[in-house]
């Protein structure tokens, strides 16, 4: 009875990736745990682990390969091998061109709640375009503003909280809620208090991230054990490097950069929508609402 780790043991010499057929596994798969955090894979319907083994659901097979680095063991050294930073925006545009083509293929009529439905679509995929272009030519908004956004909101939220439990009723107090919007509200207020040290230690993050990242892909770009060969392991371990230096002697430039990439992706996303929307209107022709 071969379980799903017995028939992929080809990725233990040397193989990239395996598909085996879910009809070809007759052990109950039962050791395995999802994987909520993915880079995207074509057509993957969900994802599971085991040690290093990362199997995609394809449906009616699974396609499985091998991490360098089991993300349970060093989450950080699986982040740096099989994860690079660059690869994560490559992969957002891929994913978003992939669901664009997704949605122009799917047929059928347009019911009344359809119509409403491509309405709002085109709605949101403007106030996406809008945003996104926003970001893109002012990204300090999103750098700075998104610390303090989420620290105001903490502080909010925590008094909420707080108060809740403190005005319990019939005279009695949820001393659980208290002490969770307390903490919720010293959080904010570091949060609101330091929030340039906080926006410099994702920047530390992000520097380290990419040069650990550039350093393995030159230094294992022939022998096998970075998860991209030859020139591409070479042009991410080089451009991973670039930016790493960028973030630590001119961090204000590289983070911009990385906020209107963030925003250039935002923006095509909702494109995206706005187009898949109004083409699928005008083939399907649904009724006016």
């Amino acid at each position: 009875m071969p379980s799903l780790e017995e028939l992929v043991q080809d990725l233990y010499h040397g193989k990239k990736e395996v598909d085996v057929p879910k009809s070809s596994i007759t052990e109950p798969i039962t050791n395995w745990k999802v994987s909520k955090y993915n880079i995207p894979h074509k057509g993957s319907k969900g994802a599971m682990r085991l040690g290093r083994l990362h199997a995609h659901d394809m449906g009616d097979h699974y396609s499985v390969h091998l991490d360098m680095v089991d993300p349970d063991t060093s989450p950080y050294g699986h982040l740096t091998v099989d994860a690079p930073f660059l690869f994560f925006i490559y992969s957002g545009f891929a994913t978003i061109w992939q669901m664009f083509g997704q949605s122009l293929a799917e047929e059928g009529g347009y019911s009344r709640a359809s119509g409403w439905s491509l309405a709002l679509r085109i709605l949101s995929g403007l106030f996406l375009v809008i945003l996104g272009m926003i970001i893109a030519i002012y990204p300090d908004l999103l750098a700075l503003g998104t610390v303090l956004l989420l620290s105001m909101a903490s502080i909010g939220f925590g008094a909420f909280t707080l108060m809740e439990g403190l005005f319990k009723g019939q005279g009695g107090v949820d001393k659980v809620k208290i002490a969770l919007g307390a903490v919720l509200i010293v959080v904010g207020g570091i949060g609101l208090a330091f929030r340039l040290m906080i926006a410099l230690a994702l920047v530390l993050f992000l520097a380290f991230w990419n040069l650990s990242t550039g350093i393995y892909m030159l230094r294992h770009r022939k022998d096998g054990s970075s998860p991209f060969m030859g020139h591409i392991s070479i042009i991410v371990g080089a451009a991973s490097l670039v930016l790493g230096a960028l973030l630590i002697f001119n961090p204000w430039f590289a983070m911009d950069l990385i906020f209107s990439l963030v925003g250039v992706l935002i923006a095509f996303f909702g494109a995206t929508r706005v187009i898949s929307a109004v083409a699928r209107r005008s083939m399907g022709s649904p009724r006016t609402v």
